[in-house]
């Protein structure tokens, strides 16, 4: 692997940002076994020279219909005001 320092390649990359780790297969495998549990469902992806440890990516979706309302009644009540 070459470094992004060594070649003056400055530009963000997405396996730095968004990955658990990255490395080799092994270390990645690694790290997924120490990690136990919590590495339920994330995966080892290759990339290029090297593997990443990522979580899958899904959209959110409302499960609840995601439609705007009133949270309460309107004060139907009349009130009567005595001095």
């Amino acid at each position: 692997m070459t470094s992004c320092l060594a070649t003056d390649d400055y530009r963000c990359d997405d396996k730095w940002s968004k990955s658990l780790a990255v490395r080799s297969k092994n270390f990645i495998d690694n790290v997924k076994f120490l990690m136990g549990v919590m590495a339920r469902g994330r995966t080892r992806i290759e990339a290029g020279e090297s593997f990443q440890l990522r979580e899958v990516q899904s959209p959110y979706i409302d499960p609840f219909g995601g439609g705007k309302s009133e949270i309460g009644v309107k004060n139907a009540y009349v009130w009567e005001w005595s001095l």
